[in-house]
């Protein structure tokens, strides 16, 4: 018996860590002995085994995957600092919406000091 969420979260996993070794090349946290070949191997090996899983699986599979978009987008909507900080929101923003705004980031992937506040 195998869930289907664990095959897609796993195969989420593989593709990041691909990703991960192409951005950052020599990166100590990703050694890339065979990292094409190993994480291209475990996608197709478990979008196999989830092509085989019937149609329940899937049907369960996406009626989570909306209710669980749902929740996290209903819940972004009503607490997003970032909307309170549109010109013409109407609320004075905070001093960490201020450290969110003016925090150093210049587009590249080692920069993101402060991009996110707790």
């Amino acid at each position: 018996m195998v869930n289907i969420g664990t095959l897609l979260a796993f195969c989420d996993c593989v593709a990041s860590v691909m990703v991960c070794a192409i951005r950052i090349p020599a990166s100590a946290a990703f050694p890339d002995a065979v990292v094409p070949l190993i994480p291209i191997l475990g996608v197709i090996s478990n979008g196999y085994m989830m092509y085989k899983l019937g149609w329940g699986q899937w049907a369960r599979l996406v009626i989570w995957l909306i209710i669980g978009l749902v929740v996290y987008f209903s819940y972004s909507v009503k607490h997003s600092r970032v909307q309170s900080l549109q010109p013409g929101a109407g609320t004075k923003s905070s001093a960490s919406d201020q450290r969110f705004v003016s925090s150093k980031f210049d587009g590249s992937p080692h920069s993101a000091e402060g991009l996110f506040v707790l």
